[in-house]
């Protein structure tokens, strides 16, 4: 499987250990599983156009790994530039 880097300059430490844990437990995943080299060979041919549905089928194989919500604090009020 080819490595990619995924940027975590920008990621709180909580949320960079958040993703390796994905990560590792993805690399976990691909071992148990014999999971193929290449991703497009793996994903249906049916494609949908809806991204959220794509992702879906995409990680479908995974239905057993949970992943914590990570809790945010509230948005805040935007600011007004009429004034």
């Amino acid at each position: 499987m080819e490595n990619k880097v995924i940027d975590v300059s920008e990621l709180s430490p909580k949320q960079i250990a958040i993703i390796t844990e994905i990560v590792e437990t993805f690399k976990l995943v691909a071992q148990q599983t014999n999971f193929p080299e290449d991703l497009s060979k793996a994903e249906t041919s049916k494609k949908s156009l809806n991204l959220a549905e794509r992702i879906k089928q995409r990680f479908a194989h995974l239905s057993d790994v949970e992943i914590t919500q990570i809790p945010r604090d509230k948005m805040r009020t935007p600011p007004l530039f009429d004034q």
